[in-house]
């Protein structure tokens, strides 16, 4: 008996480890192309103003300013991004008063660009509002990121052709007096009501290739319940899934 334990406990821990590095490759896919961008905008201005020299063309003074501009502008988006992530990679990260659009910015900012190249829209309102939760904003980040990851492969594994409705998935949030809500909703094939039941358990999955390890939604819904919020998910089959990401909003004395 106690041999099996071991055994499923050794294994538990080789999936949970497996779980991490898979997130470690999905964020150095996501850091590779957000810094490839703006590296590449600086080689084409600073390559055009190179050849413009060698060749002796005339150039105005306006275009070699606006061409330094935009180099300035884009050294600075990877420098803004290196920083987030060194903030990141800080585990004693203190709780802090943020505003609710600002942690879901950086969260889509990361993971963006894998979206795109699936041909899934990625909407979220671009008005930006004063709702301010009290948290350690890299757990919610992280939980965020698991939870759109999560929306992407039921996009990408649902196979049935729906022309009246586009691959996307959409965020938005809501209040109440004391909590705010953001929602997740995504165009993917929904969720049995007969396993929605198990699907915060760990290692609980519905995909038999071994490709998913049933460790996101377990690891969001805890990083959530530890900020003193809550997570919930409804579904119907066929049509997509939302879930609802709940925290406390934080109200400055007056």
């Amino acid at each position: 008996m106690s041999s099996n334990v071991t055994i499923n406990s050794e294994k538990q821990v080789l999936l949970i480890r497996a779980e991490r590095l898979k997130a470690i490759r999905e964020m150095a896919s996501s850091i590779a192309h957000e810094l490839n961008q703006p590296l590449s905008g600086i080689r084409a201005f600073a390559e055009n103003l190179l050849i413009s020299i060698e060749k002796k063309w005339e150039v105005k003074d306006d275009e070699i300013k606006h061409k330094m501009s935009r180099i300035i502008e884009q050294v600075d988006r990877m420098s803004e991004f290196i920083e987030h992530l060194h903030d990141l990679s800080n585990n004693e990260q203190e709780e802090s008063v943020i505003n609710a659009y600002t942690i879901i910015k950086a969260s889509i900012q990361m993971i963006a660009a894998k979206f795109k190249s699936r041909g899934i829209a990625l909407k979220f309102p671009s008005e930006s509002k004063e709702l301010f939760i009290k948290v350690n904003p890299f757990k919610i980040e992280e939980a965020i990121r698991k939870l759109l990851y999560n929306s992407l492969d039921a996009i990408e594994n649902f196979t049935v052709d729906r022309y009246d409705l586009p691959k996307s998935v959409v965020i938005s949030l809501k209040t109440t007096d004391s909590k705010i809500i953001i929602e997740i909703t995504d165009t993917g094939g929904g969720i049995e009501q007969n396993i929605l039941e198990n699907i915060f358990d760990p290692f609980f999955t519905t995909k038999s290739n071994g490709k998913k390890l049933g460790l996101g939604l377990t690891i969001a819904k805890q990083i959530i319940e530890e900020c003193n919020g809550d997570l919930q998910i409804i579904s119907n089959l066929g049509i997509g899934t939302t879930a609802f990401l709940t925290l406390p909003l934080y109200k400055k004395n007056v």
